[in-house]
């Protein structure tokens, strides 16, 4: 699995990344992670292609499709080691 990061932005201790799985199907390979580490509040979206970018710039327009997940599932993907 190869993992892309597109976009990345932080600040006030949030951070959302637009990431591309090339080993995932069509319709699943784009998503946005958001972590918002102070509030621990951390899921993924997976907007279609043509609204990545938005969901990207406004992912809590698109939260209530999302998929939560506990921080612990898997890190961030600036921390992990390639």
């Amino acid at each position: 699995m190869a993992l892309r990061q597109l976009a990345e932005r932080n600040g006030g201790g949030v951070s959302v990344q637009l990431v591309w799985d090339d080993s995932a199907p069509f319709g699943s390979d784009l998503f946005v992670e958001y972590r918002d580490e102070g509030q621990e509040i951390f899921f993924t979206l997976f907007p279609p292609r043509d609204r990545a970018l938005d969901a990207f710039y406004h992912p809590n327009v698109y939260s209530e499709n999302a998929v939560r997940t506990p921080s612990h599932v898997r890190p961030a993907l600036s921390d992990s080691s390639a």
